[in-house]
């Protein structure tokens, strides 16, 4: 370090502060899970004062999160007084986040969402104003945020910089949970490609799958938002969201694979085997057709603890297998989520040097090797969870989600869970959601206009989405031929769709 080349006459005692406080901020000696980062001053040992990081975050439970002995073991971690003034979350908190900005009476961390978000605008507005601290540069200095997946990296930048530090998520989480019992009734198989889901669709609405002797039955639960149809294009081929056509960014119904998957689901229809009234309901009274037994089909989120919840609710005596991506035309395919839920934003009025900002990102750093990941998920080992046999056995869930929230709260600001201890589940269903995030995180296909943003889709998005929107269910109802969907397109087109495909490409400098 340079001060130390600077004091050559100083004491030993002062000399041997100086090597220590080098040695610990140096990363090279240094394995992933483990922090020296500047988080304190010159070298963020324990010796020094704990950085002050204020912070206002979203909460997404009964009650706000209190400052106990989790924060407290997270302090102690990362050598950091930290204060969060702890919003809730939704509507409240996007109100908070406008007002809050606009008074420039900022926290030193602010969580908000992506600047090309619905929500986002601000943050754009912010961000292009030079209100925010771009972090980009800075994260090849950390053990621990330079192992923050590239991907995800990509997604959360914004005008090709990184100005927000992105908050924990998973690339991949999509898939479909089928009726195991009614597939063993009929003998056939967990399907595994877009063929097989389809053949099976039909005989559950055909076959008599429950065995009462009545066509009661159907195959593929949805509903108005017609819940896993762009899922479902993305195993045909087509983009997920926007893509690549002749050169320029197009969305993805643009794309010939689109129609494919208009006319796969156009099949189900017709054959019964998707809810004829799926445009009259809504996606809870959908996922009740799956607790009725009525439904042995249903696209999901495979998350473990979505898992958990919905086994409550399934028909008494029923099994379920859930699925990930399926074999497509093209290999098997799925859609991408950003790999983050909201972003961390450092603004300069309240960060006020490149120092104090690299001394709070030593904070996250340190806040993301494996102990703290564990406190922070878990709480406190023989209060909150044991462990055994490796895996995590709560003691007293109930304490932690009054005392964190858990992922609704202080478990959602961390920026790693990589290092999580391995979580007991009691079934094979949650057991395998788990598992499925993870392999078919290689299958994810990004969406490449994440970032981008187009002035005329947020003014016109109310306009032109339903002309989409419309036109899909038209087709998959048998109301609209290929002819007709072209002229919907069409339509999209001059009602402002053109334009905002020109300012899209014009984002990315195509």
């Amino acid at each position: 370090m340079s001060m130390a080349s600077n004091k050559i006459k100083m004491s030993m005692v002062a000399a041997l502060a100086v090597v220590l406080l080098a040695g610990c901020g140096s990363n090279n000696s240094n394995n992933a899970g483990e922090s020296s980062s500047p988080a304190t001053g010159e070298g963020g040992g324990t010796s020094s004062a704990p950085v002050e990081v204020t912070m206002m975050s979203p909460y997404f439970y009964k009650t706000a999160p209190t400052h106990g002995e989790v924060l407290d073991g997270i302090e102690k971690l990362t050598n950091a007084k930290i204060t969060i003034n702890w919003v809730p979350g939704g509507s409240v908190y996007w109100d908070k986040l406008n007002v809050t900005i606009a008074s420039n009476d900022l926290a030193k961390v602010v969580t908000g969402p992506h600047p090309a978000t619905a929500q986002g605008s601000v943050i754009a507005s912010a961000i292009d104003s030079g209100m925010f601290w771009e972090i980009g540069p800075y994260l090849k200095d950390y053990p621990n945020l330079s192992r923050i997946n590239a991907q995800v990296l990509e997604n959360a930048s914004y005008k090709g910089k990184l100005f927000g530090l992105p908050r924990n998520g998973v690339l991949s989480r999509n898939g479909m949970i089928i009726r195991k019992d009614w597939l063993d009734k009929l003998g056939l198989e967990v399907p595994q490609t877009v063929e097989e889901i389809e053949k099976v669709a039909m005989a559950f609405a055909t076959q008599d799958p429950d065995g009462n002797g009545k066509a009661d039955t159907i195959g593929f639960a949805t509903s108005k938002s017609f819940n896993g149809f762009n899922e479902a294009a993305v195993w045909f081929g087509a983009p997920n969201g926007w893509g690549e056509l002749d050169g320029k960014l197009a969305p993805t119904y643009l794309f010939p694979e689109y129609l494919d998957t208009l006319k796969y689901f156009h099949r189900l229809y017709e054959a019964g085997a998707i809810n004829k009234d799926f445009l009259m309901i809504d996606e809870n009274q959908a996922k009740d057709l799956v607790y009725q037994g009525k439904a042995g089909l249903y696209s999901n989120l495979i998350e473990p603890g979505l898992m958990t919840t919905m086994l409550q609710s399934f028909p008494k005596g029923s099994e379920f297998v859930n699925i990930g991506a399926p074999e497509g035309p093209d290999g098997r395919r799925t859609q991408s989520d950003p790999g983050y839920t909201l972003l961390h934003y450092f603004p300069k009025s309240s960060v006020k040097t490149e120092d104090e900002l690299k001394q709070i990102l030593g904070v996250f750093d340190k806040w993301s090797t494996k102990e703290a990941q564990n406190l922070t998920h878990y709480g406190i080992e023989g209060k909150h969870y044991e462990l055994v046999d490796g895996e995590v056995h709560y003691l007293d869930f109930q304490a932690l989600k009054n005392e964190t929230n858990q992922n609704g709260g202080l478990g959602g600001d961390l920026i790693l869970k990589d290092m999580l201890y391995p979580e007991h589940y009691n079934t094979e269903l949650e057991k395998h959601g788990l598992e499925l995030q993870k392999e078919d995180e290689q299958y994810a296909i990004a969406n490449p206009a994440w970032t981008l943003v187009s002035e005329t889709y947020s003014k016109l998005s109310g306009t032109l989405d339903p002309i989409i929107e419309d036109a899909r269910n038209m087709f998959v109802l048998g109301e609209l031929d290929e002819a007709g969907w072209n002229k919907e397109l069409e339509h999209w087109r001059k009602a402002g769709g053109d334009k905002v495909i020109e300012e899209m490409n014009a984002a990315t400098g195509k």
